[in-house]
């Protein structure tokens, strides 16, 4: 998916760039995407559900960012599937500022066997994540999760709006056995909630049930951003 991402990738400063992995597999029923609740020790969104990724490394592109990330938080290698990059969806903007490029994945096992979890994420690096999960791609398409109605704001010159999906705990996989004691229930809101949206925006090609921005990811924020000097601000 070509659009203005691309190009303000190498406008924006590379200390405010980012890229997350969305990993697709199929599911005992359908197409799951794999998350992490983000460790209680960190000082940035901690317990939150949120996509393996982070800020650039030197000269990386965003998806050498956000394969790199998925390594180093869950232990994901491609060694052991074939790797299908499906797309990077357009840009969107982080409260703190980062210009976030998420990039979608489908893997299956090169041996034919169905995929686990426990294959995607065989190495959970307990200082950044405490636990890893995965959900059916279409719940983010549907109302049935919601803790609450989608709250509508305005945020960076656009509307904006708040999203709360809510999950149990079901066969997590945790970082540590002491771990399993610490959550039982976990939302997905904010910017990750917003890209699993335009995940299932694209791979299903309908518009989800409840209210949405029109467009996939929040170019609009990033040029106001960048337009306001938000971006080299925060530098």
């Amino acid at each position: 998916m070509s659009d203005r991402s691309d190009q303000l990738w190498s406008v924006i400063p590379r200390k405010r760039l980012a890229a997350t992995l969305m990993i697709l597999f199929d599911g005992p029923e359908e197409k799951e995407v794999v998350l992490t609740v983000r460790s209680l020790s960190l000082r940035s969104y901690p317990g939150e559900v949120s996509l393996p990724g982070g800020k650039v490394d030197g000269s990386e592109d965003w998806w050498e960012t956000a394969l790199r990330e998925a390594n180093e938080e869950i232990g994901f290698s491609t060694h052991n599937f074939n790797v299908e990059r499906v797309v990077a969806m357009p840009a969107h903007l982080s409260r703190h500022l980062l210009f976030v490029r998420p990039c979608v994945i489908n893997v299956t096992r090169k041996d034919g066997k169905p995929v686990r979890l426990s294959d995607i994420a065989a190495k959970l690096n307990a200082s950044e994540v405490l636990c890893a999960f995965s959900v059916p791609l279409s719940t983010f398409l549907t109302d049935s999760f919601f803790d609450s109605e989608p709250a509508e704001t305005v945020w960076s010159g656009s509307s904006w709006y708040f999203y709360v999906f809510g999950f149990e705990k079901n066969n997590w996989i945790f970082a540590n056995v002491q771990d399993e004691n610490k959550i039982s229930r976990t939302a997905v809101t904010g910017l990750t909630a917003h890209m699993l949206v335009d995940c299932a925006r694209y791979i299903y090609k309908r518009d989800p049930d409840f209210p949405h921005l029109p467009e996939l990811g929040y170019l609009v924020g990033v040029e106001h951003a960048l337009n306001t000097g938000q971006f080299m601000s925060r530098i």
